[in-house]
């Protein structure tokens, strides 16, 4: 037979619940999906006749292979269990034994079992990365103190009421509760009915923050309110034997984070802890220092890619030293171990702070099976990094920044191809003397700024990009100008900058990139604060996706006037003496009412077509607009269009 023990200041508890409260609800509260890296390890701890021993505690998995939970269960004396007596498990309910192996266990430095010096930390490398659920991600003490925070819970331990303390008859079902984080260590606090009643919690290291547990009967708050508010949450509680290891969520700005780990039991009386109305709870906080260097030098690494031909993220044996890079911070190369163009699966969600390529063989990381890629430098003042050394390579997965960008093309001629879809909104930079090209998956990615260094290049393709900036005073619209205006090249779309190699094929139609400033090109597609850069049909001078009368109108109104910018009628990138001219008329008598090669016919672009025919002529609103000089040639042009729009109904079967 089997039996679980749990180290037990009460170390190691599991969820106790308000007696007035449906039980079902803390169930529901632990299987809400942003709780799902939770799991369970189970510690084999020795045999006696034909009884086996376990340490039971719960844990949450923060990369595909590596969990996080409290040290104390797993040392036996002064040095950590075997790995190969532990073993990993994940779901509503514990089952037995737990599915995955264990690799390795790294114990907190100076963990001595001394409950009260905040650092009763370990990391576990599973045998077997995790790929069906999201690892949990750490709270930045950048988003700002968690004193007075809600903090969710979880733990698969021992379960009870407020009144009576826990059973030790019930374990293994996930459950969660929510409590408000009141302080931390070293602090005095205040409790009792009236917030009269001193404690002091001085014995404690600032590492550890701390939840009571409150009663719902305000006739017990003198004796059961330790700290802060003495009404209860809704479905609050405290953690019991089994819950020791077990994640503290918060959610800041809709985003669920992990912010520390269920460390042990107290109370401010001279009986044992059973998790009772009174008792508050101690977790190791994931901002201290030590936790984070504890994570950081430990999953922070640098992994470079040993095998000859492609395989998946996943594959402990395909990295360097069996090292998986897989945090914020953490650097993967793919150099010159493949043989010939490879493909790597993410299978999962993976983040890293940088990425390297060098071989003149092509690497593809691919998606594969729901597969995402995260890139994070884990620190506010660094950017994340894309680094092509040597050749050219893709990344078809999408993309999320949670960092600002920096991509790097070492060598003209070679490429980074970027067609996932691209989130994040953060700020990028492109650097090198290569180019940075977005493939048709990137849809519309949104910056916080673009920035293309001297010499590098941007290849939007067919796609348009957004950036939003944070004022009118902010907007990089001149900057953007003179980007494409290198990329244009003399309309050849093939310069430094940012270009177009959809647009620099030839055809019947001229294909070309244009920018709009959301504040100042009213009559745009672009938004406000938002510099709008796309692929389009020279004319296009919205940005609607056609060439029509009210392109034509905005060239007639700036012709000659001095219009310098894309919205009014300078498709020609015309730096010298810019202004909207015959050039620009031209376009838009060759592209008019034409489809985007790709994009169907004029009918499939739905309102954005005006009706065919001299309706739509007379149909402009020219309110305000004089003609120039020439009059005569500008006519000319007007006569012309009316002339191209009946010929092109006559042609489609529905002239007159």
């Amino acid at each position: 037979m089997a039996v679980w023990t749990c180290a037990g200041l009460g170390r190691a508890r599991a969820i106790t619940i308000r007696d007035d409260v449906d039980p079902s609800l803390y169930v529901a509260l632990g299987a809400q999906s942003q709780y799902a890296a939770e799991g369970f390890l189970e510690v084999n701890t020795g045999s006696s006749g034909n009884v086996t021993n376990y340490n039971f505690q719960t844990a949450t998995l923060i990369a595909p292979d590596w969990i996080l939970t409290a040290a104390h269960g797993l040392v036996n004396g002064t040095s950590a269990y075997s790995p190969s007596l532990m073993t990993f498990g994940q779901g509503a309910t514990a089952g037995f034994p737990a599915p995955i192996s264990v690799s390795q266990v790294i114990i907190e430095s100076g963990f001595n079992g001394n409950l009260t010096v905040g650092n009763d930390l370990a990391l576990v490398q599973l045998s077997t990365p995790v790929t069906s659920v999201a690892p949990a991600t750490i709270y930045s003490s950048s988003l700002g103190t968690l004193v007075g925070q809600t903090a969710t819970v979880v733990g698969y331990g021992y379960t009870g009421t407020g009144s009576q303390g826990y059973n030790t008859s019930v374990i293994g079902t996930r459950r969660a509760m929510q409590n408000v984080i009141d302080t931390f260590g070293q602090n005095i606090v205040f409790g009792g009915a009236d917030g009269d009643q001193e404690y002091n919690l001085s014995n404690f290291s600032r590492n550890i923050m701390f939840t009571d547990f409150d009663s719902p009967n305000s006739a017990d708050w003198e004796t059961t309110n330790i700290m802060g508010d003495p009404t209860p949450l809704p479905l609050e509680g405290a953690t019991a034997p089994g819950d020791s290891g077990g994640g503290v969520f918060v959610c800041v700005n809709g985003q669920t984070y992990l912010a520390g780990v269920t460390s042990f039991g107290d109370n401010m009386t001279v009986s044992p802890p059973l998790s009772e109305y009174g008792d508050f709870d101690g977790y190791t906080a994931l901002t201290a220092s030590s936790s984070l260097n504890l994570i950081n030098s430990t999953l922070v690494t640098t992994s470079s890619w040993n095998q000859s031909g492609g395989g998946t993220w996943a594959g402990l044996a395909d990295w360097s030293n069996s090292n998986i890079p897989e945090f914020a911070r953490a650097t993967a190369n793919f150099g010159g171990a493949i043989t010939t163009a490879s493909t790597v699966t993410l299978d999962a969600a993976w983040t890293v702070g940088t990425i390297n390529f060098n071989n003149t063989n092509s690497y593809t990381l691919a998606a594969g099976n729901g597969g995402s890629l995260t890139l994070d430098s884990g620190r506010s003042n660094a950017s994340a990094a894309l680094t092509d050394n040597g050749g050219t390579h893709f990344i078809t997965a999408p993309l999320a920044l949670n960092s600002n960008l920096l991509v790097t093309i070492v060598n003209p001629g070679d490429s980074l191809l970027l067609s996932g879809l691209i989130t994040g909104g953060t700020n990028l930079t492109i650097a090198g003397s290569g180019t940075l090209r977005f493939g048709p998956g990137v849809s519309t990615p949104t910056f916080g700024a673009v920035t293309v260094n001297s010499g590098a290049t941007l290849d939007i393709s067919t796609n348009a990009v957004a950036i939003n900036y944070g004022s009118p005073g902010d907007s990089p619209i001149a900057q953007i100008a003179a980007a494409l205006g290198t990329g244009y090249n003399s309309g050849t779309w093939t310069g430094t900058g940012i270009t177009s190699s959809a647009a620099a094929v030839p055809g019947a139609v001229k294909l070309s990139v244009g920018y709009a400033d959301g504040n100042t090109d009213t009559g745009t597609t672009a938004q406000p604060n938002q510099v709008l850069i796309k692929y389009t049909l020279a004319g296009d001078a919205n940005l609607d996706g056609v060439v029509n009368f009210a392109d034509f109108a905005i060239v007639l109104k700036y012709f000659d006037q001095g219009g310098t910018d894309w919205s009014q009628g300078n498709f020609e990138y015309a730096t010298t003496g810019a202004t909207t001219n015959f050039n620009d008329f031209a376009d838009v008598l060759r592209n008019f009412l034409q489809p985007i090669p790709g994009a169907g016919s004029s009918e499939a672009l739905g309102n954005n077509v005006l009706p065919l025919g001299e309706a739509a002529l007379v149909s402009v609103d020219l309110t305000g607009v004089q003609l120039p000089e020439p009059g005569a040639a500008v006519l000319g042009a007007v006569g012309a269009l009316g002339l191209l729009s009946r010929r092109r109904q006559s042609e489609n079967g529905r002239g007159q």
